[in-house]
């Protein structure tokens, strides 16, 4: 039999109201799990990255479950019930998930008695599935429903309120014309289809709906709402200091890692009420995150020039002691301000009890012990080359053997040369190139684990980005 993965989702992280729903479930099928938006968004920055806006903003919780559904689906396979749905017949159920060595999905046709039609005629609802993972139908029901949503706010944004219908937006309807032939006024199963499915009639489903619904309030099912209310939240202002909507739909379908850029846009909201405009660092961010990653738990981590970064909080929060060091005369408090940017000093201790941040010159700072990582990210190109020197040798010295040394460092565009911005009135020629860094880092002791240049960065950007993973060696001093 296959494994049972039996699951519903809300969109709300509270689950107390569904009490009995869970209590119920878990007697027959104990893995029996409600996910939210946790679980829901990895899967869209996944599969739809450009619609992460467009799920954040919908207004009427049915139509957000009408797009989770699917995706949970899609990645984990199972039983999918709506959070009303109860239990009719455990064993019918447990007969169904065998089914599902036979067939691809198994859908519910609607009752009758709710929709009338010719009995041959389908009308497949979405409260009840049952699928293996990963079917190319449910992702194209989905892909269906977000394109649909995403006209509706289009004409929202420009009109205003216009007569909409959830049911056949993102809903059950989209559902019915994915799987069934609209031709054959939904008696027959699409040919790509065909041998791959099962129907059964809602009125032998061992799953009922409509058994828990404490949650129901007057005038807010959707069918109600969608009357009187716009499907999207009205668009805001931007934020002068915010990244474009644009912008991060952008680098979060062209990320390496759109996972790790997500989690960062998360913190720095968290932390700050904002993600920070400079588009550069929607790859500096992930990446510098994903070379730090494997580092254990407890490790204790230097972040050279930190300026206002999610960077330390989220490593914070993964379990490491971060030191934050910034020379900036400038000084930031919250709440931000329209003049905010990545440049600045910031007390991270403000933030986590595993930070603590030095408004110092990294020339003149003092560690009270060694570290097992020390990063900077658009900082080390911007220091005088005799401070940068000074500050390669220090990382060498702060480090622990094996320590690694992860920088994200501008380069003048087409160039080799370290972008110098406001550090010194030095020459391009007297600041170095990148490879005069390499050549420092190999002097002092460090090997070379990953060099990477990356230009153009899609006319986003004043510079090229210069990617450095070096690995320190013996406690020899070699320079």
């Amino acid at each position: 039999m296959r494994q049972q993965s039996v699951f519903s989702y809300w969109s709300d992280a509270n689950h107390q109201i569904h009490a009995e729903l869970l209590r119920d479930w878990r007697a027959e099928f104990p893995t029996f799990t409600i996910f939210g938006d946790d679980e829901v968004l990895p899967l869209l920055m996944r599969y739809f990255p450009r619609h992460v806006d467009l799920y954040e903003n919908i207004r009427i919780p049915t139509a957000k479950a009408d797009i989770a559904l699917l995706l949970l689906l899609y990645e984990r396979g199972g039983l999918y019930v709506d959070c009303h749905c109860g239990i009719r017949d455990a064993n019918e159920i447990r007969a169904l998930f065998e089914l599902l060595d036979d067939y691809d999905a198994i859908f519910v046709d609607r009752t009758l008695a709710q929709e009338p039609r010719p009995i041959e005629e389908h009308l497949l609802i979405n409260s009840v599935i049952f699928c293996r993972p990963r079917l190319e139908m449910i992702l194209r029901a989905c892909r269906h429903a977000l394109l649909n949503l995403a006209r509706q706010r289009r004409v929202e944004h420009r009109n205003g309120f216009v007569p909409y219908d959830v049911w056949s937006l993102s809903g059950p309807w989209v559902l019915t014309t994915t799987v069934l032939e609209p031709a054959s006024y939904y008696r027959e199963v699409r040919l790509e289809y065909v041998g791959r499915i099962q129907i059964i009639r809602e009125e032998i489903t061992p799953v009922v709906r409509s058994r828990y619904r404490g949650y129901s309030l007057p005038g807010q099912h959707w069918s109600e709402r969608q009357k009187v209310e716009l499907l999207f939240a009205k668009e805001n202002k931007a934020s002068p200091v915010e990244l474009l909507p644009e912008d991060l739909t952008h680098a979060l379908a062209t990320s390496e890692r759109p996972d790790l850029l997500q989690r960062m846009i998360d913190t720095s909201r968290r932390a700050f009420g904002v993600h920070m405009r400079h588009y550069p660092h929607t790859i500096n961010y992930p990446w510098t995150a994903s070379r730090l990653e494997g580092i254990p738990t407890g490790s204790r981590i230097l972040d050279v020039g930190a300026g206002a970064s999610p960077l330390p909080l989220y490593l914070a929060e993964a379990g490491m002691y971060v030191e934050c060091v910034d020379n900036s005369d400038i000084q930031r408090t919250l709440p931000p301000g329209d003049d905010w940017n990545e440049w600045g000093f910031f007390d991270y201790g403000t933030l986590h009890p595993n930070l603590t941040a030095h408004n110092s010159a990294i020339e003149n700072f003092k560690p009270w012990h060694r570290y097992d990582a020390i990063y900077s990210v658009s900082a080390i190109a911007h220091f005088p080359s005799s401070i940068r020197d000074r500050a390669l040798r220090n990382c060498w010295a702060w480090l622990n053997p094996s320590g690694r040394l992860v920088l994200a460092v501008d380069l003048i565009p087409k160039t080799d040369t370290l972008w110098n911005l406001g550090g010194s009135e030095e020459t391009p020629e007297q600041h170095g190139t990148y490879d005069d860094m390499e050549q420092e880092l190999r002097t002092l002791g460090f090997s070379i684990a990953e060099s990477r240049i990356l230009r153009g960065v899609d006319n986003r950007s004043r510079t090229d980005l210069y990617f450095l993973v070096a690995i320190k060696g013996d406690d020899v001093p070699r320079g």
